[in-house]
This record gives C-alpha cells, sequence and structure tokens, in this order.
C-alpha cells in the first residue's frame, strides 16, 4: 500500500506498481523481493528506484526519508 501523503504518494506511486530495479552503488540493479527493496531501502537516507506502472510508462523515481 501507498501511505496517503507519503513521499511515494507525492511522487505518484499507486497501489499496483511495480519496483522492478533500485541503483545501487551507481549500477542499477534488479530487484527480486519485496525484501530486497526493504533492505535496500533501510541502509540510505535516499533511494532510487525505477517503478512500472500498469497504465502508464515506467520511470526512475528517488524517495528520500523525512529528516528528523
Amino acid at each position: 500500500d501507498v501511505k496517503e501523503g507519503s513521499p511515494a504518494d507525492a511522487e505518484g506511486i499507486k497501489q499496483g506498481d511495480i519496483v522492478t530495479k533500485i541503483v545501487r552503488d551507481k549500477k542499477i540493479v534488479p530487484v527480486t523481493s519485496v525484501q530486497e527493496f526493504q533492505d535496500a531501502a533501510s541502509k540510505g537516507d535516499d533511494l532510487s528506484f525505477y517503478v512500472q506502472s500498469p497504465n502508464a510508462a515506467g520511470r526512475f523515481v528517488t524517495l528520500s526519508k523525512a529528516k528528523k
């Protein structure tokens, strides 16, 4: 689910969108599981990834964690 008001929501990511790749160490690598995506998201302040929408072209998105 995409939480309303979240950075993902602000970027237009919707339920049903699929993350297929992430940018890790300046390289594009495939994501094979939700756990792999969550692990990557937990390791830094920013995460760039490729999201494929069922009704639109795929695109790269960069999300930043909220500043505390």
